[in-house]
């Protein structure tokens, strides 16, 4: 599975990246929300493809939402079993070289803020 923040251009190469059965679902779109690709790579790995946003949904949604992500995600997180992906970690002194680093694209994962 991919979880996609960035849609526009990255959205072929996403499809590249998933296997048989994968799921590519988007939640925003940084890079724009129109897309150009081959549905024969979608239709060969059975892909699918889903997106969903938290905006406008109801409170209570939101919070059945939190609670399942709380009961099923944290522990595994705990565990060492799910971890974030980090490309890079900045003292706070360096947040200018951090956004240098956003605005180039050129990162894989998390860009993180050390506070003292």
């Amino acid at each position: 599975m991919t979880l996609d923040i960035v849609g526009g251009d990255y959205f072929a190469k996403h499809l590249k990246l998933l296997a048989k059965d994968g799921r590519l679902v988007h939640i925003t779109t940084t890079h724009g929300s129109e897309v150009i690709f081959d549905l024969r790579t979608v239709m060969s790995k059975r892909l699918v493809i889903t997106g969903s946003t938290l905006r406008a949904r109801p409170v209570t949604e939101k919070m059945r939402l939190r609670d399942g992500l709380e009961e099923c995600l944290w522990p595994l997180a705990r565990e060492g079993k799910v971890r974030p992906v980090l490309d890079q970690v900045f003292t706070l002194e360096e947040t200018a070289k951090a956004h240098v680093r956003i605005e180039s694209s050129l990162h894989i994962g998390k860009i993180v803020l050390k506070v003292a």
